[in-house]
């Protein structure tokens, strides 16, 4: 399977479309008639969901239905130990800062960026803030010496699963502990990179508002903040060691539950869970109801090189899983999708 930004870009699109589907609108009438992919495939390698889905027409309540878990198989390694480049032995974990195959896909379930990407048209979206910056929102200024400062403002209703209110200081933790020498961040290489772009001490916050200078006018600047973590509850010494004792707070539509890792490869596969984020604060545009609308997501985590990677498949095509996160179908396995 072909791993890298490309992929987790698709696989990020999967995730979000299938939340998205989930958090669907419904209007005041009695039903609704929509049509509807009966099931989700893998994502392809540059962004788009495989053409393998066929659709049926489905009729829902007007009113919405707050039901139902999704089953996501996804071809991960972050089941059992791993060895850094320096031979430390790490513990499982689902830090998907760290260099961690797999992990990245299921981050956005419940931890919050500044941006997502829409599933629809692959661009970038405001997420936790009320703006991407640019020139245009006033986000992005230029002083008169040429130094480009960036201005990001935090959306007032965002709070962590805790009811705490998510800040400005979150952000600014989040780049200090991104930039951190301390956290083996090297699978992640590209997350240190774009932060490298603010300019060092010359973060300012107050209340919901971050600004920064950078250090070139570099457009990647966009991609700051793919992740937002919670200050209050992080300490960066340990921070990759106690992911999984902590169940880190989210600040997504789901909870982290629990995470059942496996010392060894293994036929069966991890079975992670999430809950729906009672205190998420994103509701649907269109009718203002509380998302999301799932119960919760069950992730079985089939372990690469443990089992044929054909198993994955016959678990999708056999109903086991509802969709596959980050896998790429063989062409020799396409058939089996009609």
């Amino acid at each position: 399977m072909m791993r890298g930004s490309r992929t987790r870009l698709a696989a990020g699109l999967l995730v979000l479309g299938l939340v998205a589907s989930a958090c669907g609108t419904s209007d005041s009438s009695d039903t609704t008639t929509i049509t509807n992919p009966v099931s989700t495939t893998t994502s392809s390698a540059v962004g788009t969901s495989a053409a393998t889905t066929s659709t049926a027409s489905t009729t829902i309540p007007g009113n919405p239905r707050y039901a139902g878990i999704v089953r996501l198989g996804i071809d991960a390694d972050f089941v059992f130990p791993l060895e850094d480049f320096d031979g430390t032995r790490r513990q499982p974990s689902l830090n998907p800062i760290l260099a961690w195959p797999g992990s990245p896909e299921m981050a956005r379930l419940f931890i919050p960026g500044a941006y997502r990407i829409d599933a629809g048209s692959g661009q970038l979206v405001p997420w936790l803030v009320e703006e991407i910056p640019t020139l245009a929102n006033g986000g992005v200024t230029i002083d008169g010496d040429g130094a480009v400062s960036v201005t990001y403002r935090v959306r007032e209703e965002a709070v962590w699963e805790d009811d705490t209110p998510i800040v400005a200081d979150d952000l600014a933790f989040t780049h200090q502990l991104l930039t951190s020498d301390e956290l083996p961040i090297t699978g992640r290489s590209s997350i240190r990179e774009v932060h490298s772009l603010i300019e060092a001490g010359s973060i300012e916050t107050s209340g919901k508002t971050f600004t920064a200078r950078l250090t070139a006018p570099d457009p990647s600047y966009e991609r700051l903040f793919e992740y937002v973590l919670p200050s209050h509850v992080i300490d960066i010494p340990t921070f990759a060691d106690d992911w999984n004792d902590i169940l880190w707070l989210s600040g997504g539509p789901f909870t982290f539950v629990s995470f059942q890792p496996t010392s060894t490869p293994s036929s069966t596969p991890s079975v992670i869970r999430f809950d729906r984020n009672p205190n998420y604060w994103e509701v649907d545009p269109d009718t203002g109801n509380s998302l999301p609308y799932l119960d919760g997501i069950d992730v079985l985590a089939f372990t690469a090189g443990a089992i044929d990677d054909r198993d994955l498949v016959d678990a999708f095509l056999s109903g086991e899983v509802d969709a596959m996160v980050g896998y790429l179908v063989p062409p020799w396995r396409l058939d089996a999708f009609g």
